[in-house]
């Protein structure tokens, strides 16, 4: 299995790979990119499944009615043999049901299913019918669940594939449908353009949203096997429009101001713009504050954070930046097992951070001045 991040969970079954519709490479050779300074992004979900409340079959439901809903559609799956008119829909509402209450549970054999059900959905919907582009959104949706649970890579590129054979979809029935997900453009010569500029409806501002976080991922991925500047420049502009239209709470909005915190981390190593850095690490503690407290996936935006906040000390010798970062440090160990490889890493980090901290109130000491806390 090739991954980003070291596993923190079994690896699932591999599952049968989409019919590729993006360059394979784009994805794969970033993974093997130096990121000594950064972790990386963390892949922002796409949202609510996109025909959730839009459909009487797919309605909102509490804990009861969601298990009723998903033991009623497995039975009438059983009874639709391969064929079977309504095999498809039976299918797509089994894989939001399903992806709903992993949510709901973090039953990890739940959110497999879905995406089992997803993939046999995606078979027997035809391209024309209105109802393959929703599933193929929830099912990217649960391959990117699936990513924050087990950081494997091929999810994120299955993830991509889909919501590229979406946006073909989209692209290909513009002319007979006033709506569309993605508005692709007709020009060439942007790179921005060649990326597909999301547009949803003003009314779905979270679904514009995660569509924005996912492109500026792109962006960010394409930046690392380029190198182009330009790139990296829009991901943070389309992350920042992403982070306006996320309301105040929600669970999404962490994710978002995170990675802009790296991207704008990324840029300050080229730029050496303080004002990149300052903004890297207001975001990151707002991301810190609204991460929940509990598990290991506060892990990320802490280790990048503490960086940040080391890199600042370096250029400005306050020792308040330091201190921050060993506080997050401590934190940071304390979340991982003993017998994780990454938890030394940090305890020599801290080490590190802790006698530059007790050498510079030394210096301030020499000189005669207070540590300045």
């Amino acid at each position: 299995m090739r991954t980003i991040q070291k596993p923190r969970s079994w690896t699932p079954p591999r599952l049968q790979k989409p019919t590729p519709t993006l360059n394979q490479g784009w994805l794969s050779s970033s993974a093997s990119h130096n990121r000594e300074s950064l972790n990386l992004l963390i892949l922002p979900r796409f949202g609510p499944p996109f025909n959730l409340g839009r459909n009487p079959h797919t309605e909102i439901k509490n804990g009861i009615n969601l298990d009723q809903s998903i033991k009623d559609h497995q039975e009438a799956l059983r009874l639709q043999p391969e064929g079977h008119p309504s095999r498809a829909q039976t299918l797509s509402t089994l894989t939001v049901d399903l992806s709903m209450r992993f949510e709901q549970t973090g039953d990890r054999s739940d959110l497999d299913q879905s995406i089992k059900y997803g993939y046999e959905a995606r078979t027997l919907w035809p391209d024309g019918n209105p109802g393959k582009a929703p599933l193929l959104a929830n099912l990217s949706a649960s391959l990117g669940k699936r990513y924050e649970q087990t950081h494997d890579i091929d999810d994120i590129e299955q993830r991509m594939m889909l919501l590229e054979q979406m946006r073909n979809l989209e692209s290909d029935e513009r002319q007979d449908s006033p709506t569309s997900y993605f508005d692709l453009p007709t020009q060439s010569g942007d790179q921005q353009q060649n990326m597909g500029a999301p547009a949803f409806e003003e009314d779905d501002p979270e679904l514009r949203a995660g569509s924005l976080s996912d492109l500026s991922l792109r962006l960010w991925v394409q930046f690392e096997e380029t190198g182009n500047r330009s790139d990296l420049d829009q991901s943070i502009e389309h992350g920042e429009e992403a982070l306006k239209l996320w309301p105040e709470e929600h669970p999404f909005k962490a994710m978002s101001l995170s990675n802009l915190a790296v991207g704008l981390s990324k840029r300050f190593e080229q730029t050496k713009n303080n004002d990149d850095l300052d903004r890297s690490i207001e975001y990151g503690e707002e991301a810190v504050k609204l991460w929940p407290e509990a598990g290991e996936s506060r892990v990320t935006p802490l280790s990048n954070l503490a960086l940040g906040l080391t890199t600042r000390f370096k250029r400005t010798r306050k020792l308040i930046d330091l201190a921050r970062s060993v506080e997050h440090l401590q934190e940071v160990a304390v979340l991982l097992p003993e017998d994780d490889p990454s938890r030394s890493e940090t305890m020599c980090k801290m080490a590190t951070a802790m006698r530059m901290m007790m050498e510079e109130v030394g210096n301030f000491r020499n000189r005669g001045r207070g540590a300045g806390f």
